[in-house]
C-alpha cells in the first residue's frame, strides 16, 4: 500500500471489506474472526445518528488490529495501534466529533505513516 502526497497532504487508500452500520453489527464487529483482513484492507465502523464512536475493545477478536478514527471528511483524528487480541481493555477515543473508525491489520498505521490529518480514501 502506497502513501502519496496530494496538495501537500498525505492520502492513504484502504479497501473496505466489511461495513458495520447497525448497532448489533457494530457491537459484534470482528469478534471471532481468526484470519487477517489483508494488506490494505479494513473494516468500517460508522457512527450512528450523529453519535460519535467512543472507543473499541478486542473481546473475542483473535487478530491483532490497529484502529483509525476519522472525521466526516475521512481525515484521521487519532489512531490506536497494536491492540492485543482477546483483551477486554477499552481503548477510549479522545476525539469526540468523529464519523467512525476503520480497523486494519496491526502494523498498517506504522507502515503507511498514518497520522493525524492523513486523508483516508475508502474504496
Amino acid at each position: 500500500m502506497k502513501t502519496r502526497r496530494v496538495r501537500n497532504r498525505e492520502t492513504v487508500k484502504i479497501r473496505i471489506t466489511k461495513r458495520f452500520k447497525t448497532r448489533h453489527a457494530t457491537k459484534r464487529g470482528l469478534m471471532f474472526k481468526k484470519t487477517p483482513l489483508g494488506e490494505g484492507c479494513g473494516a468500517w465502523f460508522k457512527s450512528r445518528r450523529r453519535r460519535p464512536m467512543t472507543g473499541v475493545w478486542m473481546k473475542n477478536t483473535y487478530i491483532p488490529l490497529d484502529a483509525i478514527v476519522v472525521d466526516k471528511q475521512h481525515r484521521v483524528l487519532e489512531t490506536v495501534q497494536n491492540m492485543t487480541p482477546l483483551s477486554e481493555k477499552v481503548h477510549r477515543f479522545r476525539s469526540k466529533k468523529n464519523e467512525g473508525f476503520i480497523e486494519v491489520d496491526t502494523g498498517f498505521v506504522a507502515r503507511n505513516n498514518v497520522h493525524k490529518g492523513t486523508k483516508i480514501v475508502m474504496k
